[in-house]
This record gives C-alpha cells, sequence and structure tokens, in this order.
C-alpha cells in the first residue's frame, strides 16, 4: 500500500481519480482495519501530507467516534517524527492553497486535533506519561509556522482557530489545563505551568509587539484559565497581554475577551484600571461583539455593586448613563 501510494500521481482530467479521493480512501481503511494501521505508522512518515493527514485522521475517527482503543504511544511518537522532519518543517512556510489537496497544513490541524481529542474526556484520555510527548509535538507545530501579525480588522478568534499555529497554540493551553486537572486531582502530571513558562514568555513578547496575532487572540479567550495555571504570569503582564504597544495586537486580545461568559471582580478591576474597557466602549473600530461584552460586564458590575454612579476615579456605568447610548442598553 504505501509503495502504491508513493507511486500514485493524480490526474488533472475532470473526475480522474485525485490524490484527495485516495487520501479519504485511505482514511475509512484506517478506522475499519482490526488494528488502525498501529503496526504500520512508520511506512507513513515520510509519505505524502494527504496521505499522514488521512492516516491521522482515521485514528481520530476511530478514538472519537467508533471509541476505539489508540496506541498512544506509537500514534504520538509518529505524530512527533512528522512535526520534526524537514519536510514538515518547510510545507509549514508554503502557501496553504494547493487545490482539493491536503497539505501539510492539514496535517499540522489533524495532529492539534488529535492531541485535543486524546484530553477531552475524563475516562479515556492518553496516559499521563505521554503528556510531554504530547507537549512537545505542539510546541514543535508551533515553531515551524512563523507567527501570524496582527492585522486591524481581522476576525482575530476565528483566525487563531482556524490557522495550523493557531490550532496547536490552544490545544498546548488546553493540554495544560489538563495536566493541572489531574494534579489537582492528587496525581502526578506532567507538562506544569513552570515546564512552558518560557515558551509563554517568548510568545507574549511577540505578541504584545503585533507580531503574534494567534497568542493574543487566544489569551483573551483563555484568561481565566490562564489565570488558574498561572495567577502571577497574568496580573503581572495583563497590560502586555492587552498590548499597549501595538493597537493591532490590543484589539485581538479584545476580540477573545467577548467570549468571555462570566464577570469575575479580578478581570473586571484590571480591564478597568488598565483602560481596556474604556477603549472598547468608545469602539475604536472594533467588532460589535466587542464593545456589546463591555457593555454587558459595566452594567452587570453595577449590579454586583462592583461598579457606582459616584466614584472617585471614573465611572464606567455613569460614562455610559451620560452618552444615553438606548440603543446599547437594549442589547
Amino acid at each position: 500500500l504505501s509503495a502504491y501510494l508513493r507511486d500514485f500521481e493524480p490526474s488533472n482530467a475532470w473526475n480522474a481519480p485525485s490524490r484527495r479521493g485516495l487520501a479519504d480512501a485511505l482514511a475509512q481503511a484506517v478506522r475499519q482495519s482490526e488494528s488502525g494501521y498501529m503496526n504500520s505508522l512508520a511506512d507513513f512518515i515520510e509519505a505524502h501530507p494527504a496521505y499522514q493527514q488521512a492516516v491521522l485522521s482515521g485514528i481520530r475517527g476511530r478514538w472519537v467516534e467508533d471509541k476505539t482503543s489508540v496506541d498512544w504511544v506509537k500514534v504520538l511518537h509518529f505524530a512527533h517524527e512528522i512535526v520534526l522532519s524537514a519536510q514538515f518543517i518547510a510545507g509549514a512556510r508554503e502557501d496553504a492553497t494547493v487545490f482539493n489537496e491536503p497539505t501539510h497544513h492539514w496535517v499540522a490541524r489533524e495532529v492539534a486535533d488529535l492531541i485535543q481529542a486524546g484530553i477531552s474526556e475524563e475516562e479515556r484520555t492518553i496516559p499521563q506519561d505521554l503528556l510531554g510527548l504530547a507537549s512537545a509535538i505542539l510546541i514543535g507545530i508551533a515553531r515551524a509556522y512563523p507567527p501570524a501579525p496582527a492585522e486591524a480588522g481581522a476576525d482575530a478568534v476565528s483566525n487563531a482557530i482556524n490557522r495550523p499555529r493557531g490550532r496547536a497554540l490552544e490545544s498546548i493551553i488546553r493540554l495544560l489545563l489538563h495536566a493541572r486537572a489531574l494534579h489537582d486531582k492528587g496525581l502526578s502530571a506532567s507538562p506544569t505551568w513552570e515546564d512552558l513558562r518560557e515558551f509563554f514568555d517568548e510568545e507574549l513578547v511577540l505578541s504584545e509587539a503585533g507580531n503574534n496575532a494567534d497568542f493574543a487572540a487566544h489569551l483573551g479567550v483563555y484568561l481565566p484559565n490562564m489565570r488558574y495555571l498561572a495567577e502571577d504570569w497574568v496580573e503581572r503582564n495583563f497590560d502586555r497581554i492587552f498590548s499597549q504597544e501595538s493597537q493591532a495586537a490590543w484589539a485581538c486580545a479584545a476580540q477573545g475577551f467577548a467570549y468571555q461568559r462570566t464577570l469575575y471582580d479580578w478581570l473586571y478591576t484590571a480591564l478597568k484600571d488598565g483602560g481596556h474597557l474604556a477603549r472598547m466602549l468608545a469602539r475604536d473600530g472594533l467588532p460589535d461583539t466587542v464593545t456589546d461584552k463591555a457593555i454587558q460586564f459595566v452594567a452587570l458590575a453595577y449590579l454586583h455593586g462592583t461598579e457606582t454612579l459616584s466614584e472617585a476615579r471614573v465611572s464606567l456605568i455613569g460614562e455610559l448613563l451620560r452618552g444615553r447610548r438606548v440603543d446599547d442598553y437594549a442589547k
């Protein structure tokens, strides 16, 4: 099979057999096989990325949909060899648009999705002693891809979710949360925050300067989770997460903030004291979702007594009332 895949040359003729079609058939074969190709993964390390993605997709289908056991040792070592290969690293810097054919970008997203699937259930998870390897794989993906610059007006969160590097960054955060949850249950699990602190510091330097849009957006989304992981780090770097150097980077974090569903006193205070809520209320070219969420937070803070009409410092609820923004209140 590996020889056939290697020698197969797709035709440009309409409705002719394609590499994408062959890859889809391969993914189904992996799902339907007895072993899940666990003993043949090495044959695909140097295969075309369409077939690598197909094998990984088939394995994810077995785990998520078929509820079949997976040999995570073999799967993660397979993924690790792929993302560290010169072929993958070169492909990560190529154009993502190849008509109707999976590329290395597909492989990167598939690996991240597979690892997320492996930590999404309490009873069926990647073994604890393999979480460090899973972390190394995700960091390998993040380092293979150049970070995306922040752009004014871009849909930062959607881009962060869909770009391979952004998908890997989100998976790293979720992996850390999974390991921390295991630790809180009295189990010894790595990686810990201290293991990845340097990586996050490096990402934050790029983000603050406007050169890491996906990281800025994800931090905005995962602010409470990040504080659970590293309270001191978040509080010390809050005004770097919401960059003071780059308006575009600040907007990425603000768009992430718009996904918050719970009002935390510490978060409200940090956003207000840093002037971030006032900037969100001023709109300043931001999506309506950001301003709407800021208004919701100010209104809730007033109901909770955190925000008052007679403060020595600026009263945001007072600013809203003075602005007579009736349409905003209706939302």
